[in-house]
């Protein structure tokens, strides 16, 4: 007997009609691309980045460099220390207080086969994008970049600003931050209350489909339903191996909450935008994560 649960079919459009969930989930697919596309150098992209920028710049106080890749004084330390050990680049003390940073000649060697590999990897993940599509979609990231990023005006001088995936990473990044502090008040995040919109639209949904519509690994997702069971926001009704997901009293009274944080979200971050550039930028964001889902099939399969 095949139950109700087994032939819905997800729709999630409150979720996928916004622009800042269509950056969050590019970003996480783009990440993982850079990662295996930069795993022959041994370099991660945040590390590969850091290269990027010392090659157009020289010189750059760490601190400054944080800032400058929207990075925490503390996280890019490690990877400074770690480049340094490598013999990537060299610190130089200025005031006792601050170091400068430099690419060292070996460095300097490594930034062709980066770019390379960066080259390799846009074209795998945009190349079905027209001109149109990419320039609207650039001009989307640029400008948001600004608004949400008043230190951040010129990132083209940053030797990443040609690479477009760290552009839609760090755009992403920054309104990815907004909406955590937004979500803060509710004792939620971006995945859980994303997971409760797509529930309320979706009574039912099996829970293994449910983590592949919003693109959360098996083991998260079963960690994530369990803390909205226990805060009573979700109910879970067993048939057969399947577990089918409700939203409970309380987190119905939630969501309304929760959706209006969304919409508060969209609107903080991007009604600098008519709605034409963000449909656009939507359509084709969705395009780069098919692309990105069949890329990661075909590196699982061995074909990459």
């Amino acid at each position: 007997m095949t139950s109700k649960a087994q032939n819905i079919e997800i729709q999630d459009e409150s979720l996928e009609n916004h622009l800042g969930y269509q950056l969050r989930r590019v970003a996480v697919l783009l990440q993982a691309d850079l990662t295996a596309a930069l795993k022959e150098l041994q370099l991660i992209p945040t590390a590969a980045a850091i290269m990027l920028v010392l090659a157009n710049k020289e010189n750059i106080i760490q601190v400054e460099l944080a800032r400058m890749l929207g990075l925490q004084r503390t996280n890019i330390s490690p990877l400074i220390v770690s480049l340094e050990k490598r013999g990537f680049l060299s610190r130089s003390n200025l005031d006792g207080r601050s170091q400068s940073v430099q690419l060292t000649a070996q460095g300097l060697a490594k930034i062709q086969g980066i770019q390379v590999q960066l080259d390799r990897h846009s074209k795998d993940c945009f190349a079905q994008l027209s001109r149109a599509e990419i320039l609207n979609l650039e001009e989307v990231v640029k400008s948001t970049q600004g608004v949400l990023d008043q230190k951040q005006k010129n990132s083209d001088d940053m030797g990443v600003g040609e690479q477009f995936s760290y552009q839609l990473l760090r755009t992403s990044s920054l309104a990815m931050s907004k909406l955590v502090k937004a979500l803060a008040p509710l004792k939620l995040i971006p995945g859980n209350a994303s997971a409760m919109l797509t529930i309320a639209n979706n009574p039912g949904v099996i829970q293994s489909e449910l983590g592949r519509s919003l693109g959360i690994k098996r083991a998260n997702i079963s960690t994530l339903i369990s803390e909205l069971k226990e805060r009573k926001l979700v109910s879970v009704k067993s048939e057969g191996r399947a577990q089918l997901l409700y939203l409970s009293e309380a987190g119905q009274v939630l969501i309304k909450q929760i959706e209006h944080t969304f919409d508060c979200h969209e609107t903080n971050c991007f009604s600098h935008l008519d709605e034409v550039k963000i449909k656009e930028a939507v359509n084709s964001l969705y395009s780069i994560r098919q692309r990105l889902v069949k890329n990661k099939q075909l590196r699982r399969a061995g074909q990459k």
